[in-house]
């Protein structure tokens, strides 16, 4: 038999969505499926591609999403396409960083640092509840949610102490 038309589907799915969502990281395997002019089913092996810039598909037909945003899975044979839309959204926060990462303060000026959270495609997360901490005692810091205000103590010459230490470390930790 001759193939007339072919359909993505989920693999393990028996029948087709016209959309799937999806967060980044996740992996999502497809199957392409081909009938003919009388609507029996063909078994196809395609030429798989993403559109839209959302992650990658291998030979096999096993898609990662690698970018927020919306997309297709194209299966391709013998000049036919089939098309699946996916919609993949933000995946879950795997490491954050404090920016800026090294702060060289003088007395009187103040400074911000926020925090920013990336998932395992490194694609900006929104962070919530985070705790900051200090070591040291050269600065204080007012933490503001996801940034915090850092300041310099005031210290007089006359009243430096020998446990003093002008380096301070800074962290922050999400939930």
């Amino acid at each position: 038999s001759q193939i007339t038309s072919i359909s993505v589907i989920e693999h393990g799915s028996s029948s087709s969505t016209e959309i799937i969502s999806v967060a980044t990281g996740d992996r999502v395997k497809f199957e392409a499926v081909g009938s003919d002019f009388k609507g029996r089913k063909i078994a196809v092996e395609p030429t798989w591609s993403v559109s839209g810039n959302i992650g990658n598909i291998d030979p096999s037909g096993v898609f990662t999403a690698t970018k927020p945003g919306r997309g297709e899975i194209i299966a391709s044979i013998a000049g036919l396409t089939g098309r699946m839309q996916v919609n993949v959204t933000l995946g879950a926060i795997k490491s954050i960083s404090i920016k800026p990462g090294v702060l060289y303060m003088i007395p009187g000026k103040q400074h911000n640092l926020s925090i920013m959270g990336y998932d395992l495609y490194n694609n900006i997360v929104s962070v919530s509840d985070v705790k900051w901490s200090l070591q040291g005692n050269a600065v204080k810091i007012y933490s503001q949610g996801s940034s915090c205000l850092v300041s310099v103590n005031e210290i007089k010459v006359n009243e430096i102490k020998y446990d003093f230490d002008p380096v301070c470390i800074i962290s922050a930790r999400v939930g």
